[in-house]
């Protein structure tokens, strides 16, 4: 074997190498589901045409774990106002969403399974750490 061909097959595999592990790395830093976030408009509908969908595992686990510390809400603390945001949570390998009103405070961020007069149980998220708080922001920062 020539010199200059076994170092372009060494060059090749190389390269195949990077390619491959690359790849891994894209598909390891994708989540399990999906984050849509939307707004109300009249009537009970949602749009989502402005919003690119949060697949970043990192995110969608501190949005996911954020909203799991959720404690119940007093019935007489039910928002009365249109929500801020819609979140849809969407399992990569389903064809089914699930809608989750948000309302965000400075402080806490209330939140419903469904929407409208189909939201089920409110919760309440308090003391997030600034980071989650971020996170939760940015939606409501994305619809200006």
């Amino acid at each position: 074997m020539k010199p200059d061909f076994k170092k372009c097959c060494i060059f090749l595999v190389l390269l195949a190498a990077a390619a491959v592990l690359i790849v891994l790395f894209i598909k390891w830093n994708e989540a399990d589901v999906s984050i849509t976030i939307g707004f109300p408009v009249e009537a009970g509908a949602v749009d989502y045409t402005n919003s690119k969908p949060i697949s970043d595992r990192r995110t969608v686990n501190l949005i996911l774990f954020a909203l799991l510390t959720g404690k119940s809400l007093d019935d007489s603390a039910v928002p009365n106002m249109p929500p801020d945001a819609v979140m849809m949570i969407r399992p990569k390998e389903e064809n089914i969403g699930y809608p989750f009103s948000i309302w965000l405070d400075q402080t806490s961020v209330i939140y419903a399974m469904g929407t409208g007069d189909d939201a089920t149980e409110y919760r309440i998220v308090n003391n997030l750490s600034d980071e989650e708080y971020r996170v939760l922001n940015s939606m409501i920062a994305a619809r200006g």
